[in-house]
C-alpha cells in the first residue's frame, strides 16, 4: 500500500490533487516548477481506502507506519477520520469540524458495523500524547464514548491522562458527560477530576504541539495555559453545583484538584461554592465549614451564611 512505503520517498513526484508534486513540495507542470504550494499540510488521500479495513487490521497498518516514521498528523487524521465514520455519535459531535462526503460507492464499500466498544478501546490505543485544539475535542469525544459504552478502566484513564496534559484547549460542553455508572450525580465529576490533577501533574511537561484536523500554530505560555484552566474548572463548578446528589465531598475535592498556586482570581469558584450552597440548603454547618479551604471563602461566607462563621 502506498501509505506504508518508505517515509523518504514521501514527496517525490506524484498524482496527487491532480497535479505532480515535487520534492520541495511546489506543484509542477509538464515537469516546470511552478512555485505554487498544495494547500493542505496532511495528505488525506488514502484516509478512506484505510477506513474501510476492519479494526485489528487498521489498527496493524497504523502501528506499522508509526514504526516506519509517518508523521503523526498523518496517522492520527487518519484514526479521526476511520473512528467519525465508524462511530456515528462522535460523527455527529465532530460534525462543525469539516469532513468528506461519502459518495454512494464508498458507502457500499462499508464493512459491517464494528463492535463499538473494541473500536473505541482500539483507537484509545493507538492515538499519541500530543496537543492541539481540535485534536482535544476529539478526544473529549472518544472520552464521552469511552463512559458510555463503559469500556476498560484502564483505557479510559489513558484517555483522562492525554486530555488533562492538554485541559486548556477543552470545553465546557466536553467536560460536562453525564454519568451513567457508579454514582447518582448527574455528571461524571471523577473523570473531570483526574483530567484536572493530571493537569496539574504535567503542567510543565514538554509535550508537541501538533494539529492532525486544521492548521493550528497557537500554543500558550504557562500563565496562559494557567489562566485558560482556572476559568473553565470554575466555569465547570458553577454548572456542576446545582447537582442535589453531589456531595460536599466531591464539590471540596473538585476546588482542591487545581492548586491556588494555579489561581490568580478565585471570583468564579466564589461564585461556584455560592451556587452550591443555594442549592444545598439542608447541608449542616460542619460540611459547610469543610468547605471553607481560603479565608476569603469563609469571609465570603459570613456575608451571605452568616450562621456559618458563628
Amino acid at each position: 500500500m502506498m501509505a506504508c512505503t518508505d517515509p523518504s520517498l514521501f514527496g517525490w513526484p506524484m498524482m496527487m490533487y491532480g497535479s505532480l508534486q515535487s520534492p520541495g513540495g511546489s506543484i509542477l507542470w509538464n515537469g516546470i516548477n511552478t512555485g505554487a504550494k498544495i494547500r493542505s499540510a496532511i495528505s488525506d488521500w488514502w484516509f478512506e481506502d484505510v477506513s474501510c479495513l476492519g479494526v485489528p487490521m487498521f489498527k496493524k497498518l497504523i502501528e506499522t507506519m508509526n514504526k516506519f516514521g509517518i508523521r503523526p498528523e498523518n496517522t492520527t487524521a487518519a484514526i479521526i477520520y476511520y473512528a467519525r465514520k465508524h462511530l456515528p455519535g462522535l460523527a455527529r459531535r465532530l460534525s462543525g469540524q469539516g469532513g468528506k462526503i461519502r459518495s454512494i460507492a464508498s458507502l457500499s464499500m462499508m464493512p459491517a458495523v464494528l463492535d463499538q466498544k473494541a473500536l473505541v478501546e482500539s483507537i484509545i490505543e493507538l492515538l499519541p500524547e500530543k496537543k492541539g485544539k481540535s485534536y482535544c475535542q476529539f478526544l473529549l469525544g472518544i472520552l464521552r464514548l469511552s463512559i458510555i459504552l463503559d469500556v476498560n478502566q484502564s483505557r479510559k484513564e489513558s484517555l483522562e491522562r492525554k486530555i488533562g496534559m492538554q485541559l486548556e484547549y477543552a470545553t465546557l460542553d466536553g467536560l460536562l458527560v453525564p454519568n451513567f455508572f457508579g454514582s447518582d450525580n448527574l455528571y461524571d465529576t471523577d473523570s473531570v477530576e483526574r483530567m484536572i490533577r493530571h493537569f496539574w501533574s504535567f503542567r510543565e511537561a514538554n509535550i508537541e504541539f501538533f494539529s492532525p484536523m486544521s492548521s493550528e500554530t497557537a500554543v500558550l505560555p504557562l500563565s496562559g495555559r494557567f489562566a485558560n484552566v482556572t476559568k473553565l474548572v470554575d466555569t465547570y463548578l458553577a454548572e456542576v453545583a446545582p447537582d442535589v446528589n453531589l456531595k460536599p465531598q466531591k464539590m471540596k475535592s473538585l476546588m482542591e484538584a487545581l492548586p491556588e498556586s494555579c489561581r490568580t482570581l478565585d471570583d468564579g469558584m466564589y461564585r461556584a461554592l455560592d451556587i452550591y450552597f443555594k442549592e444545598h440548603p439542608w447541608l449542616p454547618e460542619r460540611e459547610r465549614a469543610a468547605l471553607h479551604h481560603h479565608k476569603l471563602v469563609a469571609a465570603l461566607l459570613r456575608s451571605v451564611h452568616p450562621r456559618v462563621a458563628e
